[in-house]
């Protein structure tokens, strides 16, 4: 019993410090700096228009990712932009809100879905179509300027996520939303490595418990053969 105690405690320790190092919002600056190796230009035969857009995260320190296709961000490392860094469940100061029977955090966790996807698997076709799914989510109307296999494409990936939430996917710890203060700035969103830290104090406490539960092992074992 002490050590189903010991145990519960621990995990608690753990996701207290994971929840400390993830503020759930606060100020910060970025500096977006030119095109990631996981970048692409889009094919210009997706679009309508033959217009070709550059997708996928960009440099900078953060590996950001746009959500927002109405705005633009200087990404050439010169501007510095001050915004609120979002984190899951706690979006008061995203820029959008509830759409079409979705509600804010539906859609932000739809987008992160994207975005996981996006990351884990880095070839440009998925890129490209994680990146136009994203960009729908919040601007429904980029889907109208796509030829009718693109739009599908972009439609199925949406699906794909919305599925995914609706069956309870809740693994947003590492996604951050950088909402500028300049209301006229793109926000964008990323994907962050939980803290070093957190990893060695994880392992430390569990270290601790399983060294005890072993104790308790013997001890229980010692009583017995007396």
């Amino acid at each position: 019993m002490k050590a189903r105690v010991e145990l519960k405690l621990s995990v608690m320790l753990i996701a207290m410090a994971i929840v400390m190092s993830f503020s759930s919002a606060f100020a910060y600056t970025i500096t977006p700096a030119g095109p990631s190796p996981n970048g692409y230009y889009s094919d210009s035969s997706l679009s309508s228009s033959g217009t070709s857009y550059y997708v996928g995260p960009f440099g900078g320190g953060g590996n950001y990712v746009c959500d927002d296709y109405y705005h633009s961000i200087d990404a050439s490392g010169h501007t510095t932009y001050t915004v609120n860094v979002s984190t899951f469940p706690n979006l008061t100061y995203v820029k959008f809100g509830a759409l079409g029977g979705e509600s804010k955090l539906e859609r932000y966790q739809e987008a992160a879905w994207l975005l996981l996807q996006m990351f884990a698997a880095p070839t440009k076709d998925n890129t490209t179509y994680t990146q136009f799914a994203i960009w729908s989510i919040f601007a429904p109307q980029f889907e109208d300027g796509l030829t009718l296999a693109a739009k599908a494409n972009t439609i199925n990936m949406i699906l794909n996520a919305h599925n995914a939430v609706a069956g309870g996917f809740n693994s947003y710890g590492n996604i951050r939303i950088y909402t500028p203060t300049d209301g006229n700035v793109q926000e964008v969103m990323s994907v962050v490595p939980i803290p070093a830290g957190v990893w060695l104090l994880g392992t430390g406490l569990a270290g601790l418990v399983a060294l005890r539960r072993r104790k308790s092992f013997r001890s229980a074992q010692g009583e017995q053969n007396v």
